[in-house]
């Protein structure tokens, strides 16, 4: 999921994972996405948006878009930057 970008040819990004192993479940970080409950968004299984695992690709990586969340599905988009937000504090708060 594209949360920023690009810059100097990069996005910003969280995955979008199955999460085969349940117990790798952040409880409060990973956020999940029934396909059925958003159809738009052209997932095959439930997966989870891993707002605690920002990344940054290169455009070049990035082949096609799948589906654009934040037109789509505007309250689960603001959730998930939330709770991506959240977790940045998180962080911030143990650094200092």
């Amino acid at each position: 999921m594209i949360i920023a970008g690009p810059r100097n040819n990069d996005y910003t990004m969280l995955p979008v994972s199955t999460v085969s192993r349940k117990e790798n479940l952040d409880v409060l970080y990973d956020i999940e996405i029934d396909p059925q409950s958003y159809p738009k968004l052209n997932l095959n299984s439930a997966s989870y948006v891993r707002a605690h695992k920002q990344t940054t690709v290169h455009k070049g990586s990035l082949v096609r878009e799948i589906s654009d969340m934040k037109t789509e599905y505007v309250e689960l988009y603001v959730l998930i930057l939330e709770k991506l937000e959240s977790f940045n504090q998180e962080v911030m708060n143990e650094a200092l």
